[in-house]
């Protein structure tokens, strides 16, 4: 399979209030997303990163070192990860040392 080598990086940033931090609604081809040391606040929605059931591939998703202050599952219809893509399965998908925070 040939890889597009496209990649996605947001690191040391504060985003807030946006419905989806990555969202591709086409058939596309991404090497890797990347999320490091961020806080999002209020990412709600699609959430942080969608593909809105296209045929996407991507291939590696890392989120890692990041806060979430009120994102992501807020109300049913809320997700934090959309990847209901036809090649979902070969996404390398690695998420850790995470904090979350919620509305009390």
């Amino acid at each position: 399979s040939t890889f597009t080598p496209a990649t996605y990086t947001v690191k040391n940033c504060y985003v807030e209030g946006y419905r989806a931090v990555f969202y591709c609604a086409s058939a596309v081809t991404v090497s890797q997303v990347t999320l490091i040391n961020n806080i999002f606040k209020s990412i709600n929605s699609s959430g942080l990163v969608s593909t809105s059931g296209a045929a996407s591939t991507i291939s590696n998703i890392l989120i890692r070192k990041n806060t979430f202050i009120n994102s992501g599952g807020i109300t049913s219809s809320d997700y934090f990860v959309d990847h209901r893509s036809t090649n979902y399965a070969s996404t390398i998908f690695n998420f850790s040392q995470n904090t979350f925070y919620s509305p009390a």
